[in-house]
């Protein structure tokens, strides 16, 4: 069971530990409750810069050459990554390296400098994943997606932020917008592996403390209006093979639709024996390959995706097979064999997802995430 320091600790991090004694591993992971959408309405990609910057960079204690040499020497597996509502950073290593890790991520994340050279580096690296990214049909999908599904709401907008918004940021801003979303009361800490629940979270509530508590900047979203009629988008790519993505907008996390939506996921398109699998691959051979999936975030976004890539010929014919099966799954009771097979999938899935430190310590992190 997940051992929690909460507040009471006058630490203002959020920290949880998850004993798992199955090797001498350990997983450590920062959580800062600010992400893409956090940013105003601009599509700006600040967060996704800022994540360049924190992890792994210069901190007013070490340089970035040192806390490489430092993650060497403990043989560290690091990275981070962005969302809409979060950015994480993380490092996995041997469990008698606990201090060291936990050292380097709360310097990065809490005192990071963002020197300037820093700053104009990164900015041309992501400048640079843009441009790939514009030939890269799965991205352009889901982000004209996401501007054709939402029209208010700043789930709409790119992690990496539009081009033109992005080169206008300046390191003046970033630095504002680090002082405020970068604070003890905006963390949540998860370490899992091989620890004792009690000295772990006492170290880190002692990592955390020397820094100064904030009050969290207050975010409302503008809720999105009813949609009342279907909403087409297209775009142009040189590739050999069409792109198709049909997309709902679903429920909120706390809503009982969520796990029947998961549910129907998996009964439409995972395994040789799902309908549309079964259907418009298999018997009718209208499409290459597909997938669905059905996202509930913490946030007003959940959304039911059905994704298809099949050849240009099969555009119109495929559309009309999809839409028949999803008016069957409306009207139409799922047989209890089916039904049965899906929850099992589901639930193996769940427990195969949790076989290491760090899966455990991922999953335990985006449940509080989207339960607060």
């Amino acid at each position: 069971e997940p051992s929690a320091l909460a507040e009471r600790a006058h630490v203002g991090v959020t920290a949880v530990v998850v004993q798992n004694r199955q090797s001498p591993v350990v997983a450590l992971r920062c959580y800062v409750r600010a992400g893409s959408m956090n940013e105003g309405d601009q599509g700006m990609g600040m967060t996704h810069l800022l994540e360049h910057l924190v992890a792994g960079g210069s901190t007013s204690r070490r340089s970035e050459a040192e806390s490489r040499r430092l993650l060497d020497s403990i043989g560290a597996q690091s990275n981070a990554y962005t969302t809409r509502d979060h950015v994480c950073y993380h490092i996995t290593t041997s469990s008698r390296f606990f201090d060291t890790a936990l050292d380097l991520l709360s310097d990065w994340v809490l005192n990071a400098a963002l020197p300037a050279e820093e700053f104009q580096r990164e900015l041309e690296v992501i400048q640079r994943e843009m441009e790939s990214r514009r030939s890269d049909p799965a991205v352009v999908l889901h982000e004209t997606m996401a501007r054709t599904m939402f029209r208010v709401h700043p789930a709409r907008y790119p992690v990496l932020g539009f081009r033109e918004s992005f080169r206008a940021i300046t390191r003046d801003e970033l630095v504002r917008y680090y002082k405020r979303t970068c604070v003890p009361d905006n963390v949540l800490f998860v370490a899992a592996g091989d620890l004792d629940p009690d000295a772990a979270l006492g170290r880190i509530a002692a990592a955390f403390g020397r820094y100064e508590r904030k009050p969290v900047p207050l975010y409302v979203f503008p809720s999105e209006p009813p949609q009342v009629a279907r909403r087409n988008a297209q775009r142009e790519l040189p590739v050999s093979q069409s792109y198709l993505l049909f997309g709902w907008r679903t429920v909120t996390v706390t809503h009982p639709d969520m796990y029947p939506l998961d549910l129907l996921a998996y009964i439409l398109a995972e395994g040789q024996a799902s309908r549309l699998v079964r259907s418009l691959r298999e018997e009718r051979r209208l499409v290459n390959a597909l997938s669905a999936s059905s996202f509930t975030p913490g946030y007003d976004a959940g959304a039911f995706h059905i994704q298809m890539r099949l050849n240009p010929d099969k555009l119109q014919p495929a559309q009309d097979a999809l839409l028949d099966e999803i008016r069957r799954a409306r009207e139409e009771l799922v047989a209890p064999a089916e039904l049965a097979r899906a929850k099992k999938q589901k639930a193996a899935e769940h427990v195969f997802d949790l076989q290491t430190a760090d899966a455990q310590a991922a999953s335990v992190a985006l449940d509080i995430l989207s339960a607060n």
